[in-house]
């Protein structure tokens, strides 16, 4: 849904798409890191995604400063959906198993740097569920909250 996302985003602004937090299994995505994809972005809108509770999700001001010090505003969104819903979506994937699943639907339920994330940043965080939300309508959510 992400590059979906972005597709469609790209169509009104310029859009670069980071993953910050990337499921790999290798432990070093919890490490500190210092975000220098960061420094120099220059698109109109930046998508950051975060997914497997790592040095981003646990840290978020260290990324969200180097943005909003750039004249950024940051707004956050949580794209959600049933376990099952998710098991069907990512059956197909040939890199992905239905323990990855399961384990990062468990992460975002319960896991302490999910859970109050948006609290951290003092931020509103609008969640789209996207089983009920098509696409082309959680792109609309997101531009609307960008004008």
């Amino acid at each position: 849904m992400i590059k979906e996302l972005e597709r469609k985003l790209s169509m009104e602004m310029s859009v670069r798409c980071i993953n910050l937090d990337i499921h790999s299994g290798v432990s070093s995505n919890h490490r500190p890191r210092n975000y220098h994809n960061l420094d120099l972005v220059s698109e109109d809108c930046v998508i950051v995604e975060l997914s497997d509770g790592g040095d981003a999700t646990g840290n978020p001001h260290k990324w969200v400063d180097k943005l909003t010090s750039q004249g950024y505003s940051v707004r956050l969104f949580l794209l959600e959906a049933p376990l099952d819903e998710l098991r069907t979506r990512t059956a197909v994937r040939k890199d992905w198993s239905d323990a990855f699943t399961v384990g990062s639907w468990n992460c975002y339920k319960y896991y302490p740097n999910f859970i109050d994330f948006a609290e951290k940043l003092g931020m509103a965080q609008t969640v789209i569920d996207t089983v009920r939300v098509s696409s082309a309508e959680a792109t609309q959510i997101v531009l609307k909250s960008l004008t």
